[in-house]
């Protein structure tokens, strides 16, 4: 069986997911940056949630810092390991839903990105992974969030 390829990216810039669940940005933008750069200070791992390819993962790598980097797709998260080379020996992976099916120990964590993730998530999960992320990251950690409004055309499929 052949391994899982990245997509092209799309005119306006997105690369489509293997899930059809939605698109990953080709380049940070403004608030992964911020992630990128807080990450790569952290002496606790970061957490990439909805890592997709790794725009966002790759160059936190980069810059030193050690990612765990989360997604629905196993696919997704095995061209992320290709990908990232050599920089993968501080790269841990986890094909999992957030927030249901994904935990780790109360305080062990430095940042948590979630970008362009939440709108996904119905209310009884976005107070769920609230509770979750409280626990999760240490003092002094930082949640980072991005997300789009419901009523974008494309998301249509998702309102009940």
């Amino acid at each position: 069986m052949l391994a899982p390829t990245m997509p092209q990216a799309e005119k306006n810039g997105f690369i489509p997911t293997l899930n059809k669940q939605g698109y990953m940005l080709s380049a940070l933008d403004a608030y992964t940056q911020v992630f990128v750069d807080f990450s790569a200070t952290c002496a606790l791992p970061a957490v990439d949630i909805g890592a997709a390819y790794g725009v966002t993962t790759l160059p936190a790598l980069k810059k030193g810092a050690h990612v765990i980097a989360v997604d629905l797709d196993a696919g997704h998260l095995d061209i992320l390991r290709r990908r990232a080379g050599s920089d993968g020996e501080r790269l841990k992976t986890i094909c999992a839903a957030f927030p249901e099916k994904l935990d780790f120990v109360p305080g062990s964590i430095g940042a948590v990105l979630a970008a362009r993730v939440l709108h996904f998530l119905r209310p009884h999960q976005l107070e769920q992974a609230a509770q979750k992320l409280y626990t999760w990251l240490a003092p002094g950690g930082n949640f980072f969030l991005t997300a789009e409004t419901p009523y974008l055309k494309n998301w249509k499929k998702f309102i009940p």
